[in-house]
């Protein structure tokens, strides 16, 4: 039966160690990095996950639940022989939890061969003793690292004593057996069995059909290989030709070289095979499986300006090994044609907006002058017209005073509604409501209006009862 094994990086040379031990079956190792140091995504998992789901029989998960989306990822898979060996934590799969218990109670700080050399780095610099995380660990008891040799060969004391001196610890090395984690890996191997058989007796498939190749043939998606060490590209998909309008042999002479200048040439050249080259130097010397995912322009064979997004990951061999890279290239010109449009049409969309509030504002400030050139004349003629109005005693000259007076009066109301509207457009017009009887509110406006109507030979009759009615108003507006 061929199972594939989708592990934490930090156990790989103990799994490496027990799958021999289990002859019956053939293992396919898909390391993932360990998430305590490196930030993985749910994603990354589960590129490894449906690797092994789609190429093997059967699924073992050896990893912590210590990566918060495992769970709901396994979920997933509800129709797939999957399983995941017991353990919250590599050291509770390696140990089992009473071991490490024992040593959690004894403040250790526990390490193994794959902390202290392959990522050495990383553990430095996120738990060193002149780290924040050191220091927390420090002020929380933490008393010794504590090492384990599982491996052959067993780290060097001499870069455990370097990594204790650098965390400012004492240190202990124990020498643990690997039977705690060969006993949960052969319990998921029966599992699995055991389903697979399940499902044969129902009368269904041991393993679900894949993908068919001729539907992956026909994706516009450029895919190419780079061999392990990362200097050639020893397959690039015919595609390319039609797509890119560049031949397979100008891609593999231009792609990863900075020196021929022929059919596929970048913009900004040499940043973009510069972050490719270290990408597979990275992945080779530490296991990196996250991918690397590229934007950038190129000139294809027509002369034309082309966008691609580049993905490129490390392929894993059936022991965990890098044994060469994949990399999927795709056109996304009219995706970022799109994008661009949308940019300009918020830019001018933007600038229109911009242009309206000016003339706006500049509407506002016009108004706001003209209201006060208005008002500076307007003022000495309403002072004047009422002193003649109540002085002027014969006619026709109190009639002239007083329409002058009136005329006054009304030109004032007009322009203070014409800053009213002004203000209303800006916002800023307050309503001041509050309740008004409206029996008292219509006796002053007919009180206010009683002298025309008089002067009119006219008799205006106001009637109501005796109920008060209120409403909510401003009184001045």
């Amino acid at each position: 039966m061929k199972i594939g094994l989708v592990t934490c990086a930090s156990m790989l040379d103990q799994v490496r160690q027990i799958v021999p031990l289990i002859p019956k079956d053939q293992f396919v190792i898909y390391p993932v990095l360990p998430c305590c140091l490196f930030a993985i995504s749910g994603d990354t998992i589960r590129n490894q996950v449906d690797k092994s789901v789609l190429a093997n029989e059967a699924t073992i998960i050896i990893y912590g639940s210590c990566h918060p989306e495992l769970n709901g990822l396994l979920d997933m898979y509800c129709d797939s022989n999957i399983r995941k060996i017991e353990g919250n934590n590599c050291w509770e799969m390696l140990l089992g939890p009473e071991q490490v218990e024992k040593y959690l109670n004894q403040n250790s700080w526990l390490g193994n061969k794959a902390f202290l050399t392959k990522w050495n780095k990383e553990v430095s610099e996120s738990f060193g003793s002149d780290t924040r995380n050191g220091k927390v660990a420090s002020s929380c008891g933490i008393k010794e690292l504590t090492v384990f040799r599982f491996e052959n060969p067993q780290p060097d004391e001499k870069i455990v004593k370097r990594e204790a001196a650098s965390a400012g610890l004492p240190y202990s090395i124990h020498d643990e057996s690997l039977e705690h984690l060969r006993n949960l890996i052969q319990a998921a191997v029966d599992k699995v069995h055991i389903e697979n058989e399940s499902r044969i007796t129902l009368g269904l498939s041991p393993k679900p059909e894949l993908i068919p190749i001729s539907l992956l043939e026909t994706m516009r998606e450029i895919i190419y290989i780079i061999d392990k060490p990362g200097k050639e590209v020893t397959f690039i998909s015919p595609i390319i030709e039609k797509l890119l309008s560049i031949t397979t042999k100008e891609f593999k002479l231009t792609f990863l070289s900075t020196q021929n200048k022929g059919g596929y040439l970048y913009k900004k050249r040499t940043q973009i095979i510069s972050k490719r080259s270290n990408f597979i130097a990275d992945c080779l010397q530490r296991g990196f499986e996250d991918p690397l995912k590229l934007e950038y322009q190129i000139i294809n064979g027509k002369g034309e300006c082309r966008w691609i997004r580049e993905t490129l990951s490390p392929q894993f061999k059936a022991d965990g090994s890098i044994g060469a890279f994949a990399g999927r290239l795709e056109d996304i010109t009219e995706w970022k044609i799109t994008e661009q449009q949308l940019i300009d049409l918020y830019q001018n969309e933007a600038s229109l907006r911009h242009e309206l509030e000016t003339q706006i504002q500049n509407r506002i400030e016009f108004t706001r002058a003209l209201v006060h050139e208005l008002k500076t004349p307007l003022t000495p003629i309403m002072a004047a017209s009422d002193t003649l109005s109540s002085g002027l005693k014969q006619e026709p000259w109190l009639n002239l005073a007083q329409n002058i007076n009136k005329g006054a009066l009304n030109l004032n109301k007009r322009i203070d509604e014409l800053l009213d509207l002004a203000r209303g457009e800006i916002g800023v017009l307050q309503i001041k409501k509050i309740p008004i009887d409206c029996i008292e509110l219509s006796s002053d406006i007919i009180q206010y209006v009683d002298a025309k109507v008089r002067k009119a030979n006219l008799r205006l009759v106001f009637e109501h009862d005796d109920k008060t009615i209120f409403i909510e108003a401003d009184p001045d507006r």
